[in-house]
């Protein structure tokens, strides 16, 4: 799980969760056109429960929706084009103390950026 410097929140996070909601999207849910409504109700469990969400994508978000940790396969995947590009235009989080930097993943570079937890 990258970058690093978001796991230690994550894993305090994750010890004080008390209740998990799990969904399975069937196979005709995953059609483009359903998206934006996942999101409407992943948005609105996330806001009315405080939490935060897991994707079987490969990500966690924070509290507020942003991507906080990134599960590449592999390190061949974190460098792949395709990878990469499907993260892009995604709102990313680095914490930083006790806040969180957000900016918008829109390349190579701030993808890896993010993975490395490169603040700057």
């Amino acid at each position: 799980m990258l970058p690093k410097i978001n796991r230690k929140w994550t894993s305090d996070f994750l010890k004080t969760v008390q209740v998990c909601f799990a969904f399975e999207i069937k196979k005709s849910g995953l059609k483009e056109e359903n998206w934006e409504h996942l999101a409407l109700i992943a948005d609105m469990l996330r806001n009315e429960s405080d939490g935060i969400e897991q994707s079987d994508g490969g990500q966690f978000t924070n509290e507020s929706g942003d991507i906080i940790l990134a599960v590449p396969e592999s390190e061949e995947d974190a460098g792949d084009d395709q990878f990469v590009e499907d993260w892009c235009s995604c709102s990313a989080a680095l914490r930083k103390n006790s806040d969180w930097e957000v900016f918008k993943i829109d390349n190579k570079e701030s993808f890896h950026r993010f993975l490395n937890g490169d603040l700057e």
